[in-house]
């Protein structure tokens, strides 16, 4: 004679009226192995107890009921001791079997690939734009607008980050923050990881013309050199990589303008010396030299300019109070003990020529400028008899920042225009 079981769950919540009972069949059996469906009814009530009358949690309990008394005793006990819906599998066996294939294929990797994924994956990298942003701009208020965040939400990031890196990372400074020892040291690694992040997700079919973005910041050592031709060089370079960009010149002089480039304060820098740090890179433009200009009447352009007839003259000279100390000549000249005769001092080269034009002074002066305004004034160019090394001009930039595709063209542009001969 065939087996019959049903297998009932029920399940039974207490309260202070009594007991609700519901049972509900899972499944359908035959013979020993199935269990067939059907709706308990409130007969079925004596075939559920509730061991904790006290509890308000449902319980569950399994009931057997048969069809045939023969041979009870057999089929209940080969029923299972825990009945699953057909379809669902057991939870803690899933994530027993998930743990296993996801150590099983964690040993098949290299031991570097599982720690890198174990420290990236204690990161939270959409902090990092926070942190390079406020390592830029040095204050949350400016930094929660470029970044479109709350102040707030600035500061709950930088909390984040100072717990993700141990270290305070901003100190307060005026009204502004200041990025400590350790944070400078983060910003060339992270400046470097998010440029990379950005081109690697720049589309191919991208403008050719990359925007360096509204204000390009350019600095410069020596006042001298911030001159018209210099000017316009650059003007000329950037509206050939961006349209919308604008140069924005600054005398930066003696201060500490390698941090400014790290910081991201300025984008370049013109100076007489190249850069030795390893967080920057440079290159050298132009070794200029030194020529002297006169007005067409001065006597100076007959007969041969000697040395003697250069110290004689009445000279007038740039005397930029910041960049005298960097003047090669005058270097050459204390060097030999030789002294010029001063009839006049100005700041420019533009008001050097002007003197030159309307009197019998002899004005020196780096070449490219020179020619520039002897074309402008109608003055005559001579050698400087003075022997003096060249005058080099290198320009500085981060060295993160080579293969962005706007700062190299823009560099290239200037190398190529300044090299070029005045029109």
């Amino acid at each position: 004679m065939r087996q019959w079981c049903m297998m009932h769950v029920r399940t039974a919540s207490v309260n202070r009226r009594g007991v609700r009972r519901h049972s509900r069949p899972l499944c359908r059996r035959h013979g020993d192995g199935v269990a067939f469906v059907r709706q308990s009814t409130a007969g079925d009530a004596d075939h559920a107890t509730c061991r904790d009358r006290q509890s308000s949690v449902p319980r569950v309990d399994f009931v057997v009921k048969a069809a045939h008394t023969h041979d009870m005793g057999k089929s209940a006990s080969r029923m299972p001791k825990r009945s699953v819906r057909p379809g669902v599998h057991d939870r803690s066996a899933a994530r027993r079997a998930k743990s296993a294939v996801s150590q099983a294929s964690t040993d098949d990797r290299p031991k570097e690939d599982v720690d890198v994924a174990i420290s990236l994956r204690t990161v939270n990298l959409n902090l990092l734009p926070v942190f390079q942003v406020l390592v830029h701009e040095s204050n949350l208020s400016r930094a929660a607008d470029i970044l479109g965040m709350s102040q707030s939400a600035v500061s709950h990031a930088l909390a984040k980050l100072r717990l993700q890196f141990r270290d305070p990372l901003f100190v307060r400074s005026g009204k502004g923050v200041e990025p400590t020892a350790k944070a400078l040291e983060l910003s060339t690694s992270i400046a470097q990881a998010l440029d990379l992040v950005r081109r690697g997700v720049r589309s191919s079919t991208a403008a050719k013309s990359p925007s360096l973005g509204p204000r390009f910041h350019c600095g410069v050592t020596d006042t001298l050199d911030e001159g018209p031709v210099f000017v316009s060089t650059i003007v000329e370079a950037l509206r050939a990589v961006s349209s919308e960009a604008s140069p924005a010149f600054s005398y930066v002089g003696d201060s500490d303008w390698k941090k400014m480039l790290r910081l991201r304060q300025l984008d370049i820098v013109f100076d007489h010396e190249a850069a030795s740090h390893g967080e920057l890179e440079s290159m050298l433009v132009e070794a200029r030299h030194f020529s002297c200009f006169v007005r067409p009447e001065n006597p100076l352009t007959k007969g041969e300019f000697t040395l003697e007839r250069y110290l004689a003259a009445t000279h007038v000279i740039m005397d930029a109070p910041d960049a005298s100390p960097r003047s090669m000549l005058r270097v050459a000249l204390q060097a030999a003990g030789l002294r010029r005769v001063i009839g006049a001092r100005v700041h420019t080269h533009f008001h050097a020529a002007l003197v030159a034009s309307q009197s019998d002074h002899v004005g020196t002066g780096k070449s490219r400028e020179v020619l520039f305004y002897a074309k402008q004034l109608g003055l005559r160019i001579l050698k400087c008899p003075v022997e003096t090394p060249p005058a080099p001009l290198y320009m500085t930039w981060l060295r993160v920042r080579t293969n962005d595709e706007g700062h190299r063209r823009l560099r290239q542009n200037f190398v190529r225009l300044w090299r070029a001969p005045l029109a």
